[in-house]
């Protein structure tokens, strides 16, 4: 592929959705200047749809107001001067999405350890509570809205943080509470009033599918496995199962929080994603679970460890994550002689263990599977990469942006030395190479946009 949109080379597709599409793509600069972004490219004819316009334009207008490092930079908003195609320019974070993981550990019969999908969501609790205190270029509350906070759109960066890649249903509550609710979100991961249409979502919307991402992290599980009238259905004749039901000897506490986020009743549910990241980190502190960065980047380096993924870094040979060309489930995993930091918790030692995983994975069929990419993919692109990089004034870099707030945070007495749990790492016999970001459409979207 050798597209351009302006400075932009597009290197390859990696997704798309029905207002755009989305790239791995190359930045060119004077004096060799070089860098990985994501370009999401607005699709042929929607130009002329003033509401379609509208929306994709109103992804970047809002991610150039948000400053927080669990969002990506927004690089540029422009009109392509040879085709005349509107474009977004990003910050590309090399990683596997949050949908991704969990559907691997779902294969394997196992949930992600606590204080993995604790600290995963006390991060897009951050995340998603600046997106609601936002204010727009006068300084006046947006009161915005997300919309779509689901496990396809959160990115999981080998620095440790989680993102949240993709903001095209955000709205603003005036705009919401003058259309009404309009449906849009993934199916699955919507708060009862955005798929039951009685009242405009407000910012405890997103809080409920925080709520949905931890139960289904923390049990391994789906909770809303359905879509349409079967949707409907379960949001209206029942709340949600206890979180224990789904994994017995679930934290009470954890539990009783779980439970209020997931509230059918919104006025009953925690006021903002701040409150919720403030009561999680509580139970951690409490438990001694330690939380931080390093905590998901021990997690990744186990389960995909860098020296076979040389796809994942920035650098010169490699800078991009390769998309998927192939739609079965990745390679089973083998328990490795790496170790991750084990919490420190009575209630969460006392779990019975998991089950033991299948020897024969399924294949998934939706159209946002990934899979990990071949070797000769990986080959094809560095050949490719390191012809540009000759043709350059110098050698190619992958260049990095200086907002490093990746710092690891502990909650909890972290004095204490952290024992060790044996985590999966990928079997030898298997290496793995070239993964990670998605940002597509899936079998389970909704009218969903942007």
């Amino acid at each position: 592929m050798e597209e351009r949109l302006g400075r932009y080379q597009l290197i390859r597709r990696l997704g798309d959705n029905d207002l755009c599409d989305t790239f791995a793509a190359i930045q060119h600069g004077d004096g060799g200047f070089l860098r990985d972004v994501l370009v999401k490219r607005l699709k042929d004819g929607l130009a002329s749809d003033s509401v379609s316009l509208r929306a994709f334009q109103g992804e970047a207008l809002l991610l150039s107001r948000l400053r927080q490092r669990s969002i990506p930079h927004v690089y540029e908003l422009s009109r392509d001067e040879d085709t005349g195609t509107w474009f977004i320019a990003l910050e590309f974070i090399p990683g596997p999405t949050l949908k991704w993981v969990m559907e691997m550990e779902r294969e394997r019969q196992t949930p992600l350890p606590m204080g993995l999908a604790l600290t995963v969501i006390s991060q897009l609790c951050a995340a998603a509570h600046h997106v609601h205190e936002s204010t727009n270029v006068h300084g006046q509350p947006n009161h915005m809205v997300h919309r779509n906070l689901a496990p396809e759109n959160v990115v999981l960066g080998r620095d440790g943080l989680a993102r949240i890649m993709d903001f095209g249903c955000a709205l603003p509550r005036a705009e919401l509470d003058a259309t009404g609710s309009d449906g849009r979100g993934t199916a699955g991961y919507m708060a009862p009033e955005q798929v039951l249409g009685h009242d405009a979502p407000d910012r405890r919307a997103d809080v409920f599918v925080l709520g949905v991402l931890l139960y289904e992290m923390a049990t391994g599980t789906r909770l809303y496995d359905g879509r349409g009238e079967r949707l409907r259905r379960a949001l209206m004749d029942a709340d949600a199962p206890p979180a224990s039901s789904a994994r017995p000897g679930f934290p009470p506490m954890l539990e009783e929080i779980l439970m209020g986020v997931l509230a059918r009743d919104p006025d009953t549910r925690p006021a903002s994603a701040d409150v919720l990241q403030r009561q999680l980190e509580g139970f951690a502190a409490g438990q001694r679970i330690q939380l931080g960065t390093a905590r998901v980047a021990a997690y990744l380096a186990d389960a995909f460890p860098p020296g076979r993924e040389r796809a994942m870094s920035s650098d010169a040979s490699a800078p991009f994550a390769l998309p998927s060309t192939r739609t079965s489930a990745p390679p089973p995993l083998s328990r490795g002689s790496s170790s991750a930091p084990r919490e420190h918790s009575t209630d969460l030692d006392g779990l019975p263990p998991a089950p033991s995983p299948s020897p024969r994975p399924k294949h998934w069929t939706g159209e946002g599977s990934l899979a990990l990419a071949s070797q000769e993919a990986l080959r094809e692109l560095e050949a490719e990469v390191a012809a540009r990089a000759r043709q350059s004034s110098r050698p190619a870099q992958g260049l990095q942006d200086s907002d490093s707030e990746a710092e690891d945070t502990l909650v909890g007495q972290s004095q204490a030395p952290a024992a060790t749990e044996r985590r999966p790492s990928l079997s030898p016999e298997r290496p793995s190479v070239g993964v990670y970001i998605h940002v597509g459409g899936s079998p389970d979207d909704v009218n969903k946009k942007g």
